[in-house]
């Protein structure tokens, strides 16, 4: 393993930002929100298609000099606060990007399109 800063005159690294560039695709940021709003208990991020369809999330992103602006389309599980539930997905969302893609401006709009009901008990329900 080579020490880098045995290689940089005086032995000091420059900050990242001076050493050269990196670009995240709008997607990558997509999919990181979906799968942090997905961590969430009782949320699913229905797909194009619907909860029950493989296809692709609906989340969309775009990032613009290191600010992000992420739409995620959710489902939460009756009887969950859908307020609640919103405002956890947006720091979640937001604090995965911090983490994984190092994004500190991120504006996450949260839609709840879907109440789902899991069912609890393989037996009928009798009314």
């Amino acid at each position: 393993m080579t020490d880098l800063s045995e290689a940089v005159p005086g032995g000091v690294l420059r900050p990242p930002r001076d050493r050269g560039a990196l670009d995240i695709a709008d997607r990558v940021v997509a999919k990181i929100a979906g799968r942090a709003a997905a961590e969430i208990s009782g949320v699913e991020v229905p797909t194009a298609g619907g909860i029950r369809d493989r296809g692709a999330p609906k989340v969309e992103a775009h990032l613009d000099d290191n600010a992000a602006t992420v739409s995620v389309v959710i489902a939460v599980d009756y009887p969950m606060p859908v307020f609640g539930t919103a405002d956890e997905v947006r720091r979640r969302v937001a604090g995965r990007l911090v983490e994984f893609a190092g994004i500190h401006r991120v504006d996450v709009r949260v839609e709840v399109d879907e109440l789902f009901v899991v069912r609890k008990s393989n037996t009928p329900r009798v009314v």
